[in-house]
């Protein structure tokens, strides 16, 4: 049976199929694995035999029939391994039940058997079996979120157009080659079909994480149109000849490897049917399509033996895969052309890393959901849980194991650093696959560009001519169903022969049909990007030339907010702030320290939120979810049960509370007040902290969320900048960074949903003596500091803030319209300090489009844009920067 969840259709029939097979076959022959393994064929088998039914217009058991019988009997037929199932009787199945079942819910969608195929794969890995006490079988969910596996099914309409800017330009230079190429923007209808048919012939094109072929059906119809205009001499080619065109593709040029071997099988069974074949012809040959690690074992001829070995316990992470040998598996390939003329994948985007709250959701949901690593921890050493406990600690070993061999292969020199992901040790096995001449193209995380512990490897891209194009997406249309709509991803073109030195880009694009327009494309040199993210090298996600333009002139205004003593002149031109970065508490590893709430209930609690229980005072742990802009009261932090991905969320304070200066949020967490002291950095003067959210996106309504805070514990996702700057000076800092239009600098640097340090002191800030100027004869640090005094000092908790800027004794009163005002102001005079003109600040303004539309729905338009537009001009007239 399976379990009372509801399931897909193919885990029902594989659950038959299972039971059946099991009461059938010789258990002292066949492990459960084998026979669940070759009863996942079979169901892979029905859905290839429904849709090849359909196609042909024949019984769904007469199709079943025929197929097996040619694929069973041909070892070179593409679909000879998803029939080689020995561990099962398949005479002994109930195919023809499950062939109606799939028959009668089938669709006339385009390529519906590639998707039925990939959708059975994705539902294999997402339900596990579970054996009950009587003997029973039943499957049920390993997990309810794709982000545990960090594999996705590729949109073919997203492959297309990773592969359309490698696939074109190899395919040209082939045509030139052997003297078929038309000439730009001309059809093939005149072009000799011989000379395509070689061009084909000596084209190499390998995914080296096929799954079940998606980037790999994007070649196809990259390549199709024209093939199909040669064979039949017209730019209207008929489906016959499209028909033809795609099987000299899949057979001629199309290679593959996977980690997976059931994937691998369903790529080839995949390919076969989008050529429509005949029933006898073989279609894609399996000898091109191997299983295993593609990121290990040598690339070029070398014997096995001279690759430094994993040991067993290497080679059981990654489903105990074996290394490929690829000169060896690919002799003809790598003999002629040494490498591939194209390397296509979408990698799977996961680290080398157990993440224990995952690996847990597998098994045991209830203990993944456990708030604090120290309370999981507790939970599952209690002697409860021995054999989950063993199986973490093995799969922990696997993956150190598997990441110190990675780290110890020189097939690596720029990716095997930090946190090692899969995706960028794809990335740079895709240039070691690649011919000299060869191009990549490639689906990864934009964190490729972005990100610390690429940016070497960025760098490298870059300064060696190595990347023609990054095409940066935000999933916001849901191009992947089952990711977060933040998440960011790049479509990606490399070579292996330097090209010009600046490479073309865009930016937050939503759709493939976006990276047509013209407008959104800017170019980049390594010099530029050096100006702006001067040192990490990483790329600045401009949305435009006009987004670039504004973002370098920034730079030019105000200097980093933290520099490098290696190209500074001074210790000032170095940390003009003197500022240093904390991360107070870490919220996972410093977690056995934390008081639950829930534990101090019998305490006493003070006017600024201090709790004292059997003489100890006990302070707020302070999460990032409790604090907004000039605001350190925006939230109370509670425990979120029973979601995997998020341990806290937040309930935001009443209007009214806000209004009292007495009342304070709660947090999930207090710490002994000694605990906070010690970790306080020695010789820091000031009763209160400036802090940052760091978890954000540039998508959000304000990127920035700085806010002054009470001296108290801050957990890490809330870090600290320290510095000993009078109060206030400090608070210009603070204005600074919550400025519109610093805020527009920092959306073009972060690449993900942290606002990493490495991105923070690369922004453009302006320092301490910028504060000297005058503004209608009063000193500026004084004009904006009074204004910050009146946004932060609302609440009796941040009396030695207020104390310390000696602007009023008492806290400000809430008055959201005032509030709203002053914010204007201090804008308008940012927008100013960064020189930007009038037309600048609408695009600056505008580009906030979450702030927009809620400014729209609640006032019947923009009103603060209008505010801003006011306060920049008024402060320009009156603004004295000599």
């Amino acid at each position: 049976m399976v379990g009372n969840n509801t399931v897909p259709p193919v885990v029902d029939a594989l659950s038959t199929y299972v039971r059946t097979a099991i009461d059938e076959v010789d258990r002292s022959t066949h492990s459960f694995e084998a026979i669940e393994r070759d009863c996942k064929r079979a169901v892979l088998q029905s859905i290839l035999v429904a849709g090849y039914a359909r196609e042909n217009d024949i019984e769904p058991v007469e199709a079943w029939e025929s197929l097996r019988r040619e694929a069973s009997s041909n070892p070179q037929h593409a679909l000879f391994p998803l029939f080689d199932t020995d561990a099962i009787d398949l005479e002994s199945l109930p195919v023809a039940e499950i062939l109606s079942a799939h028959s009668s819910t089938w669709q006339d969608d385009y390529r519906v058997v590639f998707q039925a195929v990939s959708d059975a794969l994705e539902s294999f890995t997402e339900y596990q079996p579970q054996v009950d006490s009587d003997g029973s079988l039943r499957y049920e969910p390993a997990n309810d979120d794709r982000r545990v596996s960090g594999t996705y099914l590729t949109p073919v309409e997203l492959a297309t157009r990773a592969a359309t800017e490698a696939v074109e330009r190899k395919f040209r230079e082939r045509c030139e080659r052997y003297g078929c190429w038309p000439g730009e923007g001309n059809s093939f209808e005149n072009t000799d079909f011989s000379k395509i048919r070689d061009v084909l012939s000596s084209l190499s094109v390998v995914d080296p994480a096929c799954g079940t072929g998606s980037m790999l059906l994007g070649v196809i119809d990259t390549l199709s149109p024209a093939v199909a205009e040669s064979i039949e001499g017209s730019s209207n080619p008929s489906r016959k000849a499209t028909k033809r065109a795609k099987q000299e593709i899949i057979q001629e040029s199309l290679y593959g490897a996977d980690a997976n071997r059931l994937s691998t099988e369903a790529c080839l069974a995949a390919l076969w049917f989008e050529g429509q074949f005949d029933l006898t012809a073989p279609g894609p040959n399996p000898d091109r399509f191997v299983v295993g690690d593609s990121l290990r074992g040598p690339v070029r001829q070398q014997r096995l033996s001279d690759v430094v070995a994993g040991g067993e316990e290497g080679t059981t992470y990654r489903e105990e895969l074996q290394q490929i040998n690829w000169g060896e598996e690919f002799n003809s390939v790598f003999s002629a052309t040494d490498g591939f003329d194209i390397v296509i994948t979408n990698p799977p985007w996961e680290r080398v890393k157990v993440q224990t709250r995952e690996f847990l959701a597998a098994r045991q949901p209830q203990l993944a959901e456990i708030a604090t690593s120290a309370a999981r921890g507790s939970k599952i050493s209690n002697g409860d849980y021995e054999e989950i406990q063993a199986d973490l600690e093995q799969a922990r070993e696997q993956a150190k194991a598997y990441a110190n061999e990675i780290r110890n292969s020189s097939d690596y020199q720029w990716t095997n650093v930090g946190m090692l992901n899969l995706y960028s040790l794809f990335v740079e096995r895709s240039l070691q696959l690649a011919a000299p001449d060869g191009y990549c193209s490639l689906i990864v995380p934009t964190g490729i560009a972005t990100d610390y512990y690429t940016s070497d490897f960025f760098e490298h891209l870059t300064t060696e001519g190595k990347l023609v194009s990054l095409y940066d997406f935000e999933n916001r249309e849901k191009l992947f169903d089952d990711v977060d709509g933040r998440t960011r991803f790049s479509l990606l073109t490399l070579t292996n022969r330097p090209e010009s030195e600046a490479a073309d880009y865009v930016f937050f694009a939503h759709t493939p049909s976006d990276i047509d327009d013209s407008a959104k494309h800017v170019r980049l040199s390594p010099d530029e990007i050096g100006e702006l993210n001067p040192l990490t090298k990483t790329a600045p996600l401009v949305r435009g030339k006009n987004a670039l333009e504004i973002l370098q002139k920034q730079h030019q205004q105000a200097p980093i907010l933290v520099g490098d003593a290696e190209v500074s002149r001074t210790d000032a031109d170095v940390n003009p702030w003197d500022v240093s970065y904390e991360r107070m508490f870490d919220m996972s590893t410093d977690s056995d320290k934390f008081v639950p709430i829930t534990n101090l209930s019998e305490g006493q609690r003070d006017s600024k939120g201090q709790i004292t229980l059997d003489d100890e005072a006990y302070l707020r742990l302070y999460e990032g979810r409790m604090v907004n802009q000039y605001n350190h009261r925006a939230s109370h932090a509670k425990d979120a049960s029973g979601n995997l991905f998020r341990s806290g969320t937040k309930e935001p304070t009443e209007r009214d509370s806000l209004s009292d200066p007495d009342f304070t949020v709660n947090a999930r967490y207090y710490l002994p007040e000694d605990t906070v002291e010690s970790a306080i950095p020695d010789g820091y003067q000031y009763d209160w902290f400036i802090g940052f959210k760091d978890i954000t996106s540039a998508t959000n309504s304000r990127t920035m969320i700085a806010s002054v805070l009470p001296r108290t514990a801050v957990g890490n996702k809330l870090p600290l900048l320290l510095t000993s700057e009078p109060p206030r000076y400090v608070a210009c800092l603070l204005a600074n960074l919550n400025s519109m239009a610093y805020d527009f600098a920092c959306r073009q640097k972060i690449g993900n949903v942290t606002l990493n340090w490495y991105i923070v002191r690369q922004t453009p800030v302006f320092p301490p003596e910028r504060y000297d100027a005058t503004i209608q004869g009063e000193p500026l640090v004084d004009w904006i500091s009074s204004r910050v005094a009146e946004l932060t000092y609302t609440a009796r908790d941040l009396d030695a803030w207020g104390s310390n800027l000696g602007f009023q004794s008492e806290p400000y009163e809430w008055d959201s319209s005032r509030r709203r005002q002053i914010r204007a102001e201090l804008d308008g005079l940012f927008f100013n300090l960064y020189d930007l003109t009038e037309e600048e600040v609408e695009y600056v303004v505008d580009s906030f489009g979450a702030l927009r539309r809620r400014d729209e729905d609640e006032n019947g338009d923009y009103e603060y844009k209008t505010r801003v537009l006011s306060s920049f001009r008024d402060i320009e007239a009156k603004l004295n920067l000599e």
